[in-house]
Parts: structure tokens; C-alpha cells; sequence
């Protein structure tokens, strides 16, 4: 780059900037759900215990509401016995970003 006052020039040198930014955390790196896929009992692990007192929301694929409860400890139980078999979006809102993983219900 160029930089030019009171008619002086002077050149800069170049710098390589590889990477900006904060880099995002994702759910797996904050919970699992596991097992999945099960038979309609998860288990939620905070991994950090970061995640205490959050929202949990279990979604159907339609965005459909069919279970929540808070995180309490490190392990939170999902129990969808009662729902019917399929594909669920497991969504909590931190302040982390909102974390959202997939579980399957068979």
C-alpha cells in the first residue's frame, strides 16, 4: 500500500491476514443426546455445565412443540415415549447461540 502526504510517498508492507473472526461454538461441542436413536428416552449431557437453568424445546418436523424442560446438573432426561416415531429437533436457546441437534425416535 501506498501512503502519500504533504507530497511524500512511502510504501508499507504487505501482512497476511489468514483467519477473522470468533470462531462458533456448536451443539456438539456443548451437549449430546444420547442414545440416539432410541426408543423415546434421551439422555441430555451438558458437557461444560454451562447450560444450567436453560429452556430445552423438543420439535417435531413440522416445528411442532412436543416436549420441554429445563437443564438441571449435567444430564437431562427427554422422555418422548408418548410421541410417534421420527425425527425430532432437540433446540436450546444459551448464550452460546442457539444450539440445536437432531435426535431419531424408532
Amino acid at each position: 500500500m501506498i501512503v502519500t502526504q504533504n507530497g511524500c510517498s512511502d510504501t508499507s508492507a504487505c501482512e497476511t491476514i489468514s483467519t477473522v473472526g470468533i470462531e462458533q461454538m456448536t451443539a456438539a461441542d456443548v451437549m449430546t443426546v444420547y442414545p440416539n436413536p432410541s426408543k423415546g428416552v434421551f439422555a441430555l449431557f451438558d458437557h461444560q455445565s454451562a447450560l444450567s437453568g436453560e429452556l430445552v424445546t423438543v420439535t417435531n418436523v413440522l416445528g411442532e412443540t412436543v416436549y420441554s424442560t429445563n437443564i438441571t446438573g449435567n444430564k437431562t432426561e427427554i422422555n418422548l415415549t408418548s410421541a410417534q416415531d421420527g425425527i425430532y429437533f432437540v433446540s436450546i436457546d444459551s448464550d452460546f447461540g442457539k444450539l440445536v441437534t437432531k435426535i431419531i425416535k424408532e
